[in-house]
């Protein structure tokens, strides 16, 4: 250690290292401290001037860490904003930096001393709405200098500033497709759709894009190309100039952004008509890019996303950029590589067999990126290998194929390559497909083709054409194009898959389908059929595989991560968040818990049906899964390893809470309880570990989560609640040790009709109609009528009639008949029971299905001295939220069972309760039967069932008065869960 003279050390000394310390971890950035003429037309001295590789300033002040100079260093950095640095260019970001308090009195030299230094620092930026926001909201961040320097980089990531433009240009886009107005079928062949609005407009941001990207490319080759804004002042806005220019930068390259742009344009015949548009394009490329272009290239894909109106088939839901890098960052940050070492980076291969428009790929580059540039990698010399080679992207809309193209070249646009791993995977019947392009068939594969499931064939795929294909065919030839992805070859598949269903259509959307799943692009339900057929065959070539037609595609897309991961490799995903308790998801999550480790699931806790979502406008709840491939299969009498779950309070707004947010996911473990995310002192969630089988997703209280875990183990048959060291001791069970369920509702009622869905008739022997009376021979409950709900016992609402024929197996159905129920499709903001009592036996139906409670050791029979106590636990507020956590909950207020989840319902076991507690259960019954119930998440002020509960937990199960003030608290806390506390205004609470 080199000694340090005596005395105290002066901020100043740390402020003229700190540049030389930083720098090397930030190349193509410059940095300076204390410098003079910083700031145009003031005097102020920056301690530290940062211009990033773009040119954007970032102004920092740093102090030490006393309480007399936090103050101070917060307001000088916030009076730096919107001041002009050098070159006019307007700080919009400012950061503080603390250096530890006991630098001002180290014994080394100061660039050792802050080597070893732990920084804390925040940012603070402007709006577009021109306000100031800080980051964190409240505290500090904390790190060395590595974790510093990955602050600065994420900072000075182009899309901090690139919402003032995202109006321009959707703008220009929609202004320049009205005036092409679909009359140019050939341009829409060009992007091998149908010749309509919508088509327009994605031509129009591929054009805009490619304007945005002409402005760089200008930049570095200023000799050989004119910018957008001299063309503009040399009045060269025609098709002809325009196209002469293009042809000029493809001399050079850059044919993923220029080959299917020009090809557009020249498509065009109406040479007035491409003038007017190229005029509007242009103007609006110059506004956008004349503060900062390479902010402004990054808007293709995130505008690209709301041009699509053909989203309830395609399923196209594009991921939002904060949670693209939180996604990639939980991705990359697994893999193990030696990140010095340039070779090993670009062995790395990172697919997205669903990339829209490259969001998780450009995201997982970022990533990437960071982590070469702190270990001295210098990844623009690499970056022709990257591209060539490391990222794998693959889609069935060429537009958003060439976006993505066009994003990851815009990394490094000064370097030059050949091709690019992008490619558009062939969608419906080859033979159309290859009659449109003109191809010889005999050169190409025939039949149906389901886009990126064919990648599921081997180990070669041929595909409609890839951005290298297009390259070469720009300069006159046509290669066939294949994509070489071997089995086990990818270190990462990271995708936001399209969802879409056999089950989410209305009846007038299903006339003109067969499969939803393959009713894009105007496919015939003839065709869609076959495509179901091939996608059916590919699955077959998969071992485990875990495709569910009723799950969406999601299931799919996960057999080919599976099939193209290598061991170590790592699986990143959007779902639906029905993933971690839907039926269809089952063997997903079989697959996950053999197959992979270190699995983490990451959800959202906001009351926001929008805001529970990753991806744009989707107004449906998503999960992150993230999840490390397994050398070789767990064991099957090997115990499994629990889940992280995540629960985040809000969507991630910016790439900073991403990055903050997976920092601390990153320090999980097994042996944790609940742990905290934070970012300075801003909560942003929480993480538990738990077994997959008990998913405390979208839930914001870890009080609340840990009390729903205990009851979705029935076996701990303990809780713990709020201000208490021990445990409450509850006796639990399975609903399945008790009896037998009832039917599912298909095997109950046809419709009379004996209608065809798919050339089979609904099953069932009676036919309903509505019960005007109290007596028939075959009582049915079978909707809900929530009003009518509010007690013990409901009232059947339909009757069963059945024909002659089908005597006998109306006679096995009403064997089924009980007087208890379940809601299966349990709506807590209007549904007051969980479980109901028919006044006579009566057969469950669709949302009302019944169970028998008897002795498995004796005939089904309802045992009633076991009825009422069950029927009182499911209907207290333990019980519904043990409802609540087995159900699935991707709707707003609900959690959703179905026939076969429901034996899964953790209960009161009546078993363990003596001949007079039973009794005792009967009575408290009679005592509350006539009193009516409000709705689930009003259980905190709804009296009826605070005394189910003082009576169940009291008089029943004999615990103290503690016990239930403090079940008191977890009641409000769960009724105040942002999923659950929808319409309580409405009802009445506060």
């Amino acid at each position: 250690m080199t000694p340090q003279p005596k005395g105290a050390i002066p901020e100043s000394n740390y402020n003229a290292v700190l540049p030389q310390m930083v720098l090397p971890l930030l190349p193509g950035w410059n940095i300076t401290s204390q410098q003079t003429r910083q700031i145009k037309g003031s005097a102020r001295i920056p301690d530290v001037m940062i211009y990033t590789a773009r040119g954007m300033p970032i102004a920092v002040e740093c102090k030490f860490d006393k309480t007399t100079n936090i103050s101070n260093v917060e307001k000088q950095a916030v009076s730096l904003l919107e001041t002009s640095a050098r070159g006019n260019r307007q700080i919009d970001i400012a950061v503080a930096v603390l250096y530890p308090d006991s630098l001002a009195h180290a014994q080394s030299q100061p660039a050792e001393a802050l080597s070893e230094s732990v920084l804390r620092y925040a940012a603070y930026y402007t709006t577009s709405s021109g306000g100031t926001e800080r980051f964190p909201a409240e505290g500090w961040l904390n790190g060395g200098l590595n974790k510093f320097a990955g602050f600065l980089d994420v900072l000075g990531d182009p899309s901090m500033v690139v919402n003032a433009m995202a109006a321009r240009f959707t703008e220009a886009v929609v202004d320049a497709a009205s005036i092409m107005d679909a009359q140019f079928p050939d341009m829409a062949e060009a992007v091998k759709q149908e010749n309509c609005e919508q088509t327009d407009q994605m031509v129009a941001a591929l054009m805009l894009n490619a304007f945005i990207f002409h402005h760089i490319v200008a930049r570095h080759h200023p000799s050989k190309v004119l910018s957008p804004s001299q063309m503009h002042l040399r009045k060269m806005t025609t098709q002809t100039d325009v196209g002469d220019m293009w042809c000029q930068i493809l001399d050079i390259n850059y044919y993923p952004i220029f080959g299917v742009a020009l090809e557009c344009l020249m498509a065009i015949p109406d040479a007035s008509k491409a003038s007017e548009m190229l005029k509007v394009l242009m103007g609006a490329a110059n506004d956008v890019a004349s503060s900062d272009p390479y902010a402004a290239q990054n808007l293709a894909g995130e505008a690209f996303g709301a041009l699509i109106s053909d989203r309830k088939f395609l399923a196209s839901f594009y991921t939002l950029p904060a949670a693209a890098h939180l996604l990639s960052e939980l991705a990359v940050s697994r893999l193990v590589i030696d990140w010095s070492n340039s070779e090993e980076i670009t062995r790395l291969r990172v697919a997205d067999f669903a990339c829209g428009t490259g969001a998780l790929l450009t995201a997982s580059y970022k990533r990437i990126q960071q982590r070469a540039h702190l270990h001295g990698v210098k990844i623009p010399m690499i970056h022709q290998q990257m591209l060539e080679k490391v990222f794998v992207g693959t889609d069935i809309m060429p537009a958003a194929v060439h976006i993505t193209a066009a994003s990851l070249s815009g990394f490094h646009p000064q370097q030059d390559y050949k091709k690019t791993e992008t490619h558009v995977m062939p969608f419906g019947d080859c033979n159309k497909l290859l009659a449109a392009r003109k191809e010889r068939e005999d050169r190409y594969d025939s039949g149906f083709r389901v886009g990126s499931l064919e990648l599921l064939n081997g180990d070669r795929t041929q595909t409609l054409f890839g951005d290298g294909t297009k390259a070469v065919a720009a300069q006159g030839e046509d290669p066939l194009s294949f994509l070489h992805v071997p089995h086990g070859s990818c270190d990462i598949v990271i995708m936001n898959p399209p969802y879409t269903s056999p089950t989410n259509h209305t009846i007038e959307e299903r006339q003109d389908m067969s499969r939803p799943d393959f009713a894009a692009f105007g496919v015939t339900k003839d065709e869609q059929r076959e495509m179901a057929k091939r996608a059916k065959h590919l699955t077959r070539k998969v071992d485990d595989s875990v495709r569910d037609g009723k799950a969406g595609m999601g299931t799919d897309f996960f057999d080919i991560a599976h099939a193209k991961l290598k061991p170590g490799g790592v699986a990143a995903f959007v779902l639906s968040a029905s993933m971690p308790t839907g039926a269809s998801w089952q063997p997903l999550r079989d697959l996950l818990s053999t197959w992979y480790r270190d699995v983490c699931i990451v959800s959202i806790s906001s009351g926001k049906m929008a805001g529970r979502g990753f991806s744009a406008d989707t107004h449906m709840a998503e999960i992150l899964l993230v999840a490390t491939k397994r050398a070789e299969a767990r064991k099957e009498n090997s115990p499994e390893e629990p889940w992280a779950w995540v629960v985040l309070n809000e969507q991630p707004q910016t790439k900073l809470e991403a990055m903050a947010i997976a920092d601390t996911i990153k320090q999980a473990h097994a042996n944790q309880g609940p742990l905290q995310i934070k970012a300075g002192d801003t909560s942003y969630g929480h993480i538990s570990v738990c077994e997959r089988h008990i998913p405390p997703v979208m839930l914001r209280s870890p009080d609340v989560v840990e009390a729903l875990l205990a009851l979705a183990d029935p076996e701990t048959s303990a809780i713990m609640l709020p201000r208490q060291n021990s445990s409450v001791r509850l006796h639990l069970c399975r609903l399945d040790e008790l009896g037998t369920c009832g039917p599912v509702h298909r095997l109950i009622a046809g419709s009379g009709k004996q209608e065809v869905r798919d050339k089979q008739k609904t099953a069932g022997p009676f036919t309903l109609s509505d019960l005007k009376g109290s007596k028939t021979d075959f009582p049915i409950l079978w909707n809900h009528h929530w009003q009518k709900e509010t007690k013990f016992t409901v009232q059947p609402d339909k009757q069963g009639r059945r024909p002659e024929e089908k005597a006998g197996e109306a006679s096995e159905i009403w064997a089924t008949a009980t007087r208890l129920h379940f809601n299966l499709d349990y709506d807590f903001t209007s549904q007051p029971l969980a479980a109901c009592l028919t006044p006579e036996p009566a057969i469950g139906g669709r949302a009302w299905p019944s169970f028998t409670l008897h002795d498995k050791t004796s005939e089904r029979r309802e045992t009633m001295e076991w009825v009422y106590p069950v029927l009182l636990w499911c209907n207290s507020t333990l019980g519904l939220m043990a409802f609540y956590i087995t159900g699935t909950r991707n709707q707003r207020g609900r959690s959703c069972l179905t026939v076969s989840r429901l034996p899964e319902l953790p209960v009161l076991d009546p078993r363990q309760l003596s001949p007079s507690k039973l009794a005792d259960a009967e009575a408290i019954y009679n005592r509350l039967k006539d009193k009516e119930f409000k709705q689930p998440n009003l259980a905190d002020c709804d009296p009826t069932r605070k005394e189910l509960d003082e009576a169940l937990l009291g008089e029943l199960l004999g615990h103290s008065q503690s016990v239930l003030d403090r079940l008191a608290i977890i009641r409000e806390q769960w009724c105040n869960e942002p999923h659950l506390r929808s319409r309580r205004r409405e009802s009445g609470a506060n």
